[in-house]
């Protein structure tokens, strides 16, 4: 995890599964120093032997910016939209098509957006999905403006904004079914 102002390392997190046992290892750092670790074993021994990163704290923040720079980038795959959505870690982004309607389902925010164009954006609360007969996964957002149900299918789909997506997305708005596609952004 890096420090957002600084860009620097400021927490570490190492899983290791050796000979079947899991290792999870912690690091901090203040700057280029590590100053405290916390190990799932006793004593730390590091799987990368000289190659142990927190004997290179400038070489991690090093990795630490490449990897933002990487996660920054936008994916040629998604659409603008979409790319912005995964950048805000959002974990679904639903399209009806160009120049139609968007979903972005997040999580990590507990906020759902549904945008129509010409159409203020409408927000709901997130809330966890249910197996639908079909094996999809039904979602029922609820705001003070109404509800949207959303049910994925794990089924490919082809917009009419030129992409594939890997999965079917049919949004209930009230009495009103839209069909879309729709992508994992995390």
């Amino acid at each position: 995890y890096a420090d957002s102002a600084t860009g620097k390392v400021f927490y570490f997190k190492e899983e290791i599964q050796k000979d079947g046992k899991k290792t999870l290892n912690r690091f901090a750092y203040n700057g280029d120093s590590m100053v405290m670790a916390l190990a799932s074993n006793d004593p730390y021994v590091s799987a990368y032997g000289d190659n142990d990163f927190r004997l290179k704290p400038a070489e991690v923040n090093t990795l630490m910016g490449e990897t933002i720079a990487a996660v920054e980038q936008d994916l040629e795959v998604l659409s603008t939209e979409a790319n912005t959505a995964r950048k805000e870690n959002a974990q679904f982004f639903a399209t009806g098509g160009k120049g139609s309607w968007s979903l972005v389902i997040n999580p990590s925010t507990s906020s759902v957006v549904y945008r129509v164009p010409g159409a203020e954006d409408r927000k709901f609360g997130y809330d966890v999905p249910v197996t639908g007969p079909k094996n999809e996964s039904i979602y029922n957002f609820n705001s003070l403006n109404g509800k949207i149900e959303v049910s994925i299918f794990g089924k490919a789909c082809g917009s009419s904004d030129g992409r594939s997506y890997p999965y079917t997305v049919v949004l209930m708005d009230g009495a009103k079914s839209s069909a879309g596609c729709g992508v994992l952004l995390q």
